[in-house]
C-alpha cells in the first residue's frame, strides 16, 4: 500500500515538473518573421523568407491563398512560397494573407500574418514630381527620395516616412536603403486601390525636408482631353479616385484633394459628398492611427512658405493682418505660375497649374436640366465635354469644407453645391478661381465664372493642364 502511494506521489511530482518545464519553455518561446510580405515576380515562381524561433515544437500554415504552395521548415528557419502556375492564374488568388502558426511545447500558439502576392516592379524616377500618379495594382514602386520635386536638388535624406494616408495600410512596406525608397501598393479586382498619401523625407535630426503626394487612381479614369483652344486637361481632379457621379460614393470619389493657393501639399476633402457637417475625410498614420488636420492662424511665424512645407497637415488660416492669405508676407517669387512649372506646383510630371485663361471657353452643357443630386456639371467648350464635380471649398476663416452657392440674388445655403477650381492667376493678395454654382430655385440661372478673385487661404480643387 505504501509503495503504491509513493509511486503515485512520484508520478504526480514528475507531471508537475513537466508542466513547470513546459511553462518555462513557453516563457522563452518565440517566432519572428523576417518581414510581413513575401512577394514573387511572376507566376509559378518561388521565393523564400527566413524566420527565427525558440522552444517551438512545430510550425504550420493556415488560410493559404488558392493556388499557392507555402511551406515552413522549422529546423532551417525557412519559409518557401510558390505562386500559382501561369495556366492556373484565372482560378487562383493573385495575393492573400496566410497565418504562420508556431506551437509551443505546451500547445500554445504564436501567430503571425504574412501577405504573399505576385507583384510587378515600377521605377518612378523618370516621372518623379511633387505628385506621383500610381495606376498599377500589386506593384512595388521605387523612387529617389534624395531629390526634391523635379528640380534635381539634392537632399540629405536619412529616413522616409508616411505622413498620412487615406486608408490603413494603403502604402505598405515602405523602405529606404540610403539611395532608393520602395513601397508596395495593393490591388482589388485587378485594379489599384484608390486613395492618396503623403510621404516625407527627413534628415538625421528628424527635420522634414520635403514631401511627395502619392495619387492612386484607376488607369481607366486617368486620361486627358484636348479642348478647342488647344489646351489639354486631365479628365479628373487632382487626387480624385474617379470622375463619375451616378451615386453618392462616386460623387465623393470624384472630388479629389483640396489645396491652399501656392502650397504643394494636398489636404483631404469632406467626409460626405454634401459636406453636411463639415467633417473631414479620414486620414491615418503609418501605424493605422487616425490623424486630424490642425489649424493655425497666419502670423509672422506660421505664415511662411518654410513653415507650411514643414507642417503639411496644418491648414493656415487667413487673418486681417495677412490680407486673408495664408502667407503673412507675400512671397518674392510666384509660388504657382500659369506659364511655367514652379517648384511648388502640385501637379504630376508633365502637367502644371492652369492659367486664368484656360477655363474661359467652358460653359454648362444644359443648366436647365441640372439637378442637385449630380453635384457638378458637364461642361463643354464646344469640342470636349467633361464632368466637373462641385466639391465646395475650405474657407479661409476656419479651414472647414463648405458647399454653398451664391448666385446673383446673393442667397447662400449650405446645400446644394458650388465648384471652385484654382488657377495660377494673381492680383495683389488675391488669386483667380474658376467657379460655377447650382441655383436650386431655378437651375437655368446656374452659371460659371471663368475668373473670380478669391482669398489664397481658401482650399480648392485643381484640374491640371499639360505643360
Amino acid at each position: 500500500m505504501y509503495l503504491r502511494k509513493l509511486q503515485r506521489f512520484l508520478a504526480a511530482m514528475a507531471a508537475v515538473a513537466m508542466l513547470a518545464a513546459c511553462s518555462d519553455d513557453d516563457d522563452n518561446a518565440r517566432l519572428t518573421l523576417e518581414g510581413t510580405t513575401l512577394f514573387v515576380e511572376g507566376w509559378g515562381v518561388t521565393a523564400t523568407m527566413h524566420f527565427t524561433s525558440a522552444d517551438l515544437r512545430s510550425i504550420s500554415l493556415n488560410s493559404v491563398p488558392k493556388g499557392w504552395t507555402i511551406e515552413a521548415d522549422l529546423p532551417t528557419g525557412t519559409l518557401t512560397a510558390t505562386s500559382p502556375a501561369e495556366a492556373d492564374r484565372e482560378q487562383s488568388d493573385r495575393s492573400g494573407t496566410v497565418s504562420v502558426i508556431g506551437y509551443t511545447m505546451s500547445g500554445k500558439s504564436i501567430i503571425h500574418k504574412l501577405q504573399v502576392g505576385v507583384v510587378s516592379k515600377e521605377d518612378l524616377v523618370s516621372r518623379q514630381a511633387n505628385c506621383m500618379v500610381l495606376t498599377s495594382p500589386y506593384t512595388v514602386y521605387a523612387f529617389d527620395p534624395t531629390l526634391r520635386g523635379e528640380s534635381g536638388e539634392k537632399l540629405a535624406t536619412a529616413e522616409v516616412r508616411i505622413v498620412w494616408q487615406t486608408a490603413k495600410e494603403l502604402v505598405r512596406e515602405l523602405r529606404f536603403d540610403g539611395t532608393t525608397a520602395t513601397f508596395y501598393i495593393d490591388g482589388e479586382k485587378d485594379d489599384v486601390v484608390p486613395g492618396n498619401a503623403l510621404l516625407g523625407a527627413y534628415d538625421r535630426s528628424g527635420k522634414l525636408l520635403t514631401t511627395w503626394h502619392l495619387w492612386m487612381t484607376s488607369a481607366a479614369d486617368y486620361g486627358e482631353q484636348t479642348y478647342a483652344g488647344g489646351r489639354t486637361f486631365l479628365t479628373l481632379n487632382l487626387g480624385a479616385a474617379r470622375n463619375a457621379n451616378a451615386t453618392p460614393g462616386e460623387v465623393l470619389g470624384s472630388f479629389g484633394c483640396f489645396y491652399q493657393w501656392g502650397r504643394k501639399e494636398p489636404f483631404v476633402g469632406p467626409a460626405a459628398y454634401d459636406a453636411a457637417d463639415g467633417a473631414d475625410a479620414k486620414m491615418y498614420d503609418a501605424n493605422g492611427e487616425t490623424l486630424y488636420l490642425t489649424h493655425e492662424a497666419s502670423s509672422p511665424e506660421t505664415g511662411t512658405a518654410e513653415y507650411a512645407a514643414a507642417h503639411p497637415t496644418t491648414y493656415i488660416l487667413g487673418t486681417e493682418a495677412s490680407g486673408y492669405d495664408w502667407l503673412h508676407t507675400p512671397a518674392a517669387e510666384p509660388l504657382w505660375s500659369g506659364e511655367r512649372k514652379t517648384a511648388n506646383d502640385p501637379c504630376p510630371k508633365g502637367w502644371r497649374m492652369p492659367s486664368e485663361r484656360d477655363f474661359e471657353a467652358l460653359r454648362i452643357v444644359d443648366a436647365a436640366a441640372g439637378k442637385e443630386s449630380q453635384y457638378g456639371w458637364y461642361l463643354t467648350d464646344g469640342t470636349a465635354t467633361a464632368y466637373y464635380p462641385g466639391a465646395g471649398f475650405r474657407t479661409y476663416l476656419t479651414g472647414v469644407v463648405q458647399n454653398m452657392y451664391n448666385p446673383v440674388s446673393g442667397v447662400e445655403v449650405p446645400r446644394p453645391w458650388t465648384g471652385d477650381y484654382w488657377t495660377a492667376g494673381t492680383q495683389g493678395r488675391l488669386s483667380s478661381a474658376f467657379v460655377f454654382w447650382f441655383d436650386a430655385a431655378d437651375p437655368a440661372r446656374s452659371g460659371t465664372t471663368p475668373s473670380e478673385w478669391r482669398r489664397r487661404a481658401d482650399g480648392m480643387q485643381i484640374r491640371c493642364v499639360r505643360e
